[in-house]
């Protein structure tokens, strides 16, 4: 199903070659694939998974339509149903075209098409921007109603980093500092990666998580409503990453199967997975905007990265 929705989402004169954005020793380098973020390397040090097809392939997808998945892989929209939904919809698997380029950031566009309203029957334009400013790489998502009627939509970022992180070698020794002490339940979406109702104590500690295996045996852990809008991964005591995000939810993931899996997904979104149940319209799904014709919105997030 990616590879037909893939080649229907894309046209053959449409260039993938990942485009080369930098400042100074931060290097990144984007795909118009899914305007997705391939390589960020700082002094050479390379920060993102490189992927591996037993697990995990991806770097840093954009979540677009919607965050998460669908139940039975569909959406409703006026009581017509849209079947062959894939898990955070289609702009993984769509091909961007370039907007606006500099040696130091990137802008790239995906609108809406016929083989687009199959999937998700709106007009949108869809802007994913990128900049990099000394050791800060920027990605702005930003969706606006081109259409006659009000767009429900979400969107979310699904950075995975490598970790142990570059320069360290014991995984658990790392950590997520957040700004604020968090206390919620956190959500364990269910076998079908659906929110099913089951939570876990928070295990948050005076603003610190603890990076362990054991927290990902459902493959995802669903922090909602944060009160935090920033956090720093590493090992204290040595550099690390600052992550900045605008989004309400955080989803922390990692490959729970066979294959290799060093790596961590930390992931703001601005919407969740279906309920399971869940048979509402898709203005109805859990986190989505409603966006009134001729306006936008926007999500971002910062990635500052210590020597």
């Amino acid at each position: 199903m990616i590879a037909i929705l893939g080649r229907i989402l894309s046209s053959d004169a449409m260039s993938t070659d990942p485009i080369p954005i930098g400042s100074g020793a931060l290097q990144a380098l984007v795909s118009p694939l899914g305007a997705e973020l391939k390589n960020l390397r700082l002094h050479g040090d390379e920060w993102l998974w490189q992927g591996d097809p037993a697990s995990w392939p991806r770097q840093a997808p954009v979540l677009f339509p919607y965050c998460g998945r669908c139940r039975d892989r569909v959406i409703r929209v006026k009581g017509t149903v849209f079947p062959n939904q894939p898990i955070h919809g289609f702009a993984p698997e769509s091909v961007f075209q370039v907007a606006e380029q500099t040696p130091d950031t990137l802008s790239l566009v995906l609108e809406d098409t016929p083989a687009t309203r199959t999937l998700y029957p709106f007009a949108f334009r869809l802007m994913v921007n990128f900049s990099v400013r000394d050791r800060a790489f920027q990605q702005e998502i930003v969706v606006t109603n081109t259409g006659t009627e009000t767009l429900p939509v979400s969107a979310g970022f699904h950075p995975g980093f490598r970790w142990p992180i570059p320069g360290q070698t014991d995984r658990q020794r790392h950590i997520l500092r957040f700004e604020h002490h968090e206390t919620a339940p956190v959500a364990l979406p269910d076998s079908d990666g659906l929110m099913g109702g089951t939570t876990m104590p928070n295990p948050i500690r005076d603003s610190v998580l603890r990076l362990d295996d054991t927290l990902f045996h459902a493959g995802s852990a669903v922090f909602q409503n944060l009160k935090s809008r920033s956090l720093w991964y590493g090992v204290p005591g040595h550099p690390g990453l600052r992550l900045d995000f605008t989004t309400p939810h955080l989803v922390l993931w990692r490959w729970p199967g066979p294959g290799s899996a060093d790596f961590l997904c930390i992931e703001p979104w601005a919407g969740l997975p279906d309920p399971a149940g869940f048979s509402g319209e898709l203005r109805e799904k859990p986190g989505m905007t409603l966006l009134p014709p001729g306006t936008d919105t926007k999500w971002g997030i910062i990635l500052s990265l210590e020597a």
